[in-house]
């Protein structure tokens, strides 16, 4: 017992020492399976403010540029109708260009109007990702309603009393600070003068000769405006979708950033923690070998 007492004060030393080091070899060996400095924010200090802070950041920066992603692809949806509703157009310019008194086609051309009417109609109410293109803000109603188109009758007047969207086109907030108004209505200029022509020749009588008459004479010229219009509704869409992609990238540039500033306050050095992983084990050999030396000591063996 006289012997305990006296290797009792180095003993203890070391096993505290020991156990301390034992403490940091679990919280590296934690660190070295996780990837992770700590577990949990506590085990970051005073820099767990701005961990918490870009963490929040970069979930907010994902939103925005989630919002803005799939504004872009209801803008293309869009562009892409558009597109469809000019090519119907000039189908509709070819027959009314070629239309022959002699042969009195009149009822193929108002077939053709009514039929390309009704495509137009549909394209206009074209639905995406469960929301109309065409109808503004009012994203759950069909802005065309075809009944309510009104007859033409020469000389016409524009009459939008079809359209059963909001004056307000669609929106999308792609910052704290920016919000990106995109898309057209169906109320457009062009819209409305192509759905006018369209009109005026799938109701108008083309029976017998008169192919020259003021219905085909203003018929000929909305159709004109109607393919300005639709193409100053493309560029407008184009707009648009270059300001979300310049509002995607951003938002990718700006995650980027906060994520690489938070790797490098959350991540561990691989090397470092293996370099200090193999420390302690040495440390933990030593003190234990030196443990074993005190506790074999015996004064019989300064007595000799």
């Amino acid at each position: 017992m006289a012997m305990r007492v006296a290797t009792f004060s180095g003993t203890s030393d070391l096993v505290q020492a020991a156990m301390r080091v034992q403490a940091e070899q679990a919280d590296a060996t934690l660190q070295q399976a996780s990837g992770q400095v700590a577990t949990d924010y506590g085990g970051y200090g005073a820099g767990a403010g701005r961990i918490i802070a870009l963490e929040t950041y970069i979930d907010r920066t994902t939103i925005y540029e989630k919002a803005a992603t799939a504004a872009r692809s209801q803008v293309e949806a869009a562009a892409s109708a558009v597109g469809s509703m000019a090519d119907l157009l000039n189908q509709f310019t070819s027959a009314l260009t070629s239309i022959d008194a002699s042969l009195g086609d009149g009822s193929t051309l108002q077939e053709t109007a009514a039929s390309i009417l009704d495509q137009m109609t549909a394209l206009m109410n074209t639905k995406y990702q469960g929301r109309y293109l065409f109808a503004g803000s009012a994203t759950d109603l069909a802005p065309v309603v075809q009944d309510a188109i009104a007859p033409q009758t020469t000389p016409t007047s524009a009459d939008t009393s079809y359209y059963a969207g909001t004056d307000e086109t669609a929106s999308v907030r792609v910052s704290a600070e920016e919000v990106i108004r995109y898309g057209v209505t169906a109320d457009d200029a062009g819209f409305e003068t192509t759905l006018r022509a369209l009109s005026l020749i799938a109701g108008a009588d083309l029976s017998g000769g008169g192919y020259d008459d003021a219905t085909l004479t203003e018929a000929r010229s909305l159709v004109e405006t109607a393919v300005s219009g639709l193409s100053t509704a493309q560029a407008r869409l184009g707009l648009s979708s270059a300001a979300l992609e310049s509002a995607i990238t951003a938002r990718q540039d700006d995650r980027t950033y906060a994520e690489t500033e938070l790797s490098g306050k959350t991540d561990i050095d691989v090397a470092a923690v293996a370099a200090r992983l193999s420390s302690y084990q040495t440390q933990l050999e030593a003190a234990y070998a030196a443990i074993g030396k005190i506790q074999s000591l015996r004064l019989s063996d300064f007595l000799k």
